[in-house]
């Protein structure tokens, strides 16, 4: 299963005979699963993995994202989703929530930045849409989305304005010109980590409940 995960085949090709015969061949006990029973595992293993992430999240579910975008050798979209919040001991969480393909046309992210003018609100909705997806997925739609931090690319802002009509059509409020937060902001975020952790600097060890408790009533 993982050798038809990794090389993208789909699942119908379990019923192509000669594909059973060299696998066949390789192991002659070998029981080969039909494609509707690959296709259950997979669904399975994917609600079991989302479950498991959800576990990760906040409880009121109040999350930033960070999005990343670039086509792969084989001319796939792809789009890197995750989401950042800080815990009770005030300890930075990321947490993967999509690293898949946009099922978008098979040209480059360059030649798609040459097109916008023709096909970037296009492209804009249907990344936006993608986006909701996920967000309705992890159930983050209702008010969960705090911060969108993404690189310079121009379709990013096409895609800002789509992903609030597209939230606010939910009956949500989300202003994308105060939520969007550019690459340079995640750029300094990454240098200011990197320079507290040469000074050694460590995160808290005491929930930010016990923190104000201590600053108002004292350690004991």
């Amino acid at each position: 299963m993982l050798g038809f995960v990794s090389a993208h085949i789909p699942w119908n090709a379990i019923s192509n005979l000669e594909l059973q015969r060299s696998l066949n061949a390789l192991r002659s006990d070998l029981v080969l699963p039909s494609a509707s029973t690959l296709n259950n595992i997979c669904w399975r293993e994917f609600t079991l993995t989302v479950d498991a992430i959800k576990l990760q999240l906040p409880s009121r579910n109040l999350v930033s994202l960070a999005l990343d975008r670039w086509t792969s050798m084989n001319k796939l979209a792809l789009m890197s989703a995750i989401s950042c919040h800080m815990d009770s001991n005030w300890a930075l969480r990321e947490v993967q929530l999509a690293f898949d393909d946009v099922d978008s046309p098979l040209f480059s992210y360059f030649e798609i930045s040459l097109r916008l003018q023709v096909k970037g609100q296009q492209m804009g909705a249907r990344l936006a849409g993608h986006l909701k997806d996920v967000l309705d997925c992890f159930e983050l739609t209702d008010c969960g989305l705090l911060g969108l931090t993404t690189n310079n690319a121009s379709l990013n802002y096409s895609m800002m304005p789509e992903l609030q009509t597209t939230i606010e059509a939910s009956g949500n409020e989300w202003p994308a010109l105060r939520n969007h937060i550019t690459c340079v902001a995640h750029i300094i975020q990454i240098t200011l980590g990197a320079f507290r952790s040469s000074l050694g600097v460590n995160r808290h060890t005491k929930s930010w409940e016990a923190h104000e408790r201590n600053q108002q009533f004292g350690e004991n």
